[in-house]
């Protein structure tokens, strides 16, 4: 997939925002075998999720990497969701979906998707 320009990312905020408003269930998602970009990249989104008051899941197939073990919320890090059909995925530091591993059935399941990489 091209690299977007600064204008046509700054033109899919809105349409990002309408998405969270309209979810009650989200799930995030990263790659299998998570480095500090994959494991930052999703905490940092749950904890910007816990300001909007947006119930949300943060999944992997892996555990953190012991090294990783200190990020703030590494707590939240799961690796099934509770949810059956997620309102919102939205999948962080990847660029194929199978990358996802044992966490990619409950990605799919969510009623829209949302990539960032």
């Amino acid at each position: 997939m091209p690299e977007a320009t600064p204008e046509q990312v700054t033109g899919m905020w809105p349409m990002l925002a309408a998405e969270l408003a309209a979810a009650k269930t989200v799930v995030i998602g990263t790659h299998v075998n998570p480095d500090g970009d994959a494991l930052g990249s999703a905490l940092a989104l749950s904890l910007a999720l816990d300001q909007l008051q947006i119930e949300h899941e943060v999944l992997c197939a892996h555990e953190a990497p012991k090294y990783l073990r200190f990020l703030p919320g590494i707590d939240r890090l799961k690796h099934q969701s509770s949810y059956k059909e997620p309102d919102l995925g939205i999948v962080v530091d990847l660029e194929s979906m199978p990358r996802l591993g044992s966490v990619c059935s409950a990605m799919a399941s969510a009623d829209s998707i949302v990539v960032f990489d």
